[in-house]
């Protein structure tokens, strides 16, 4: 049996057309950094392009990989002197600026971009898949589903599979929301992610997830496709060292302090019931009210919370937006802030939390899927929605007033 790892990184081949990387993108990138400096055997990136399902060698992976994070200024430590001027700029504009900042590049900066991933200094169209070894070991740690519209990636992948019965096929399966919580997606998007389902209970050796929850939502979906056995491995994922090592928080902090929430703006991320808090928050304490700042990427629900913040004078006063931030930056503004809010409905592996208590924050989160697999209310963090919005209200505003009685004790961090 070959020892040939097949690893699909059109995520990351992809990722140039976006502006700063989401949270599947960062732990893609992650995974498939580890594969590159642990896997020991032979291993090929593989690409969905317009002239076929290609494979291309480790080191122009690699090296593409490498492009991506320069590109995202993901390399580099960022000076907290400089993320403290970001907040600066950001908290002392009389109005909050709301750009519209599309989630994708500009067509042509994205597609030379690509280009310059795939061939660095001459052109290179890669080997057929259908030349790889018998038995090779093909990996997807990209989410198909939410990449699959790119070059016909899994209507080829699906071909490829029936047409190489030997190939052994396993996902890592970040979750399947669009199926468990359609209310926040779109009918397209959870026939794709059926189709995908459909797919790897046809064609698959198994699943990798990261959290119980998506784990028995698999095994759910699995069995009703006749695979009552199917193998799942639950692997947890790790801390990036950017947040585990405690950062230094922005040389420039206001004299009032900040609460952030971090994640795409998104309806399922519930952002509402932050801005509903705040206003009653300004309405008790006006210029005492400490900022949120809302760090993260447009998506579904920007155009209303810019809405919603240009309608409210207590919102323009107190909310702010920070977009397409690199993680290191995040991670300083983490580290200064006072409490990390995480309200969201619906989560897949929820990394912002653990993220947070790492960085010495306070954490106050919903119990919302992938959420309740990783917080403990009361011991690793204090829990959102569990009772009025008032009732949220005084215990955030205790939390910010006093965070070191409400953060997590180090023993209890450590375990």
């Amino acid at each position: 049996m070959t020892d040939l790892l097949a690893h699909d990184v059109l995520r990351g081949a992809v990722s140039p057309f976006r502006r700063s990387p989401r949270g599947l993108d960062r732990v893609d990138l992650d995974i498939s950094g580890h594969l590159h400096e642990h896997w020991r055997g032979e291993m090929v990136g593989v690409l969905a392009l317009p002239w076929g399902l290609r494979y291309f060698d480790r080191a122009r992976i690699a090296a593409g990989r490498d492009a991506i994070l320069r590109d995202w200024a993901e390399t580099p430590a960022h000076d907290a002197e400089n993320t403290g001027d970001i907040l600066r700029s950001l908290l002392t504009q009389p109005q909050p600026t709301i750009a519209g900042s599309d989630r994708y590049h500009n067509n042509m900066i994205g597609t030379l971009r690509v280009a310059r991933l795939l061939w660095g200094d001459r052109p290179r169209w890669g080997g057929s898949v259908y030349d790889l070894p018998a038995k090779s070991l093909y990996l997807d740690t990209g989410q198909m589903p939410t990449i699959e519209g790119f070059f016909g990636h899994f209507d080829r992948v699906a071909r490829w599979l029936a047409d190489r019965p030997d190939i052994r096929f396993v996902s890592k399966v970040h979750d399947i929301m669009p199926l468990s919580d359609p209310a926040f997606y779109t009918p397209d998007a959870a026939s794709r992610h059926r189709r995908w389902l459909d797919l790897l209970a046809a064609r698959g050796h198994g699943a990798i997830v990261s959290t119980p929850t998506v784990a028995r939502l698999l095994t759910e979906a699995m069995a009703t496709r006749g695979r009552p056995n199917f193998p799942i491995h639950t692997i947890r994922l790790g801390i990036n060292p950017l947040f585990a090592e405690r950062p230094a928080p922005p040389s420039w902090r206001p004299e009032e302090t900040y609460a952030i929430v971090c994640g795409a703006l998104e309806h399922r991320k519930n952002h509402r019931i932050l801005l509903d808090a705040w206003e009653i928050l300004h309405a008790r304490h006006g210029r005492r009210t400490p900022w949120l700042l809302i760090a993260g990427s447009a998506a579904n629900a920007h155009t209303d919370i810019a809405a919603r913040l240009r309608a409210s004078p207590a919102l323009s006063a107190r909310v702010r937006i920070a977009m397409d931030l690199p993680t290191a930056q995040i991670a300083q503004l983490m580290a200064g802030a006072s409490v990390l809010l995480m309200p969201s409905l619906a989560e897949g592996f929820g990394l912002p939390p653990l993220e947070a208590l790492a960085c010495g924050c306070v954490v106050f989160s919903s119990l919302n899927h992938a959420l309740a697999d990783n917080l403990d209310p009361g011991r690793l963090g204090h829990q959102l929605g569990c009772g009025t919005l008032e009732a949220d209200v005084e215990r955030i505003a205790a939390a910010v007033a006093d965070p070191a009685a409400w953060r997590c004790p180090e023993p209890q961090l450590q375990a």
